[in-house]
């Protein structure tokens, strides 16, 4: 027959912002897919999630583009995808379904409004600062300094996802 699904119908939350993301808020809110034991997990507006696509933008790397991927909820992927050739944002879809997920919606949207909004201090905390090295050299080539920049804010993005316990890093 052609019945609704007991689960209910599918729906969508599209979520884009013209500022960048904290990158510890957006570690936080998606740390309960890699320990489904905590009880965090229990209260996740993530929890209904069963899809989710989009590109993100975080504070503490500018000028890199990241790619979110989300199927089920075992699979939560963040690539980055390079250099921006376009203005940086942030733009993502969420699929859900069932009573459960309308309500986890505003809940969701609210958490990622407060990972924009710049509330809360946008710096990594001290223990997770990358120390800077070199120093000295040539600045005359404005590319060299920009790829210099490039480099240190991936490198610290990438040390604050290592110092995490609960991320893995893929490709570094």
């Amino acid at each position: 027959g052609g019945g609704a699904s007991p689960h209910g119908e599918v729906s969508s939350l599209v979520f884009t912002s013209e500022q960048p993301l904290r990158l510890a808020a957006f570690q936080d809110l998606f740390a309960w897919r890699q320990d489904r034991l905590a009880r965090s997990g229990a209260n996740s507006p993530l929890r209904h999630v069963i899809r989710a696509k989009g590109v993100v933008w975080f504070e503490e790397s500018r000028g890199r583009r990241q790619l979110l991927h989300v199927s089920g909820r075992q699979r939560a992927e963040l690539t980055d995808s390079g250099a921006w050739a376009s203005r940086p944002s942030v733009a993502l879809v969420f699929l859900g379904r069932g009573s459960a997920w309308e309500a986890d919606k505003e809940r969701l949207r609210l958490a990622f409004e407060e990972m924009a909004s710049g509330t809360e201090s946008s710096a990594p905390p001290p223990d997770r600062c990358v120390p800077c090295r070199g120093g000295e050299g040539d600045a005359e080539d404005e590319a060299d300094g920009e790829a210099a920049a490039i480099a240190l804010s991936l490198r610290a993005a990438c040390d604050a996802v290592r110092a995490d316990r609960r991320f893995e890093l893929l490709g570094a």
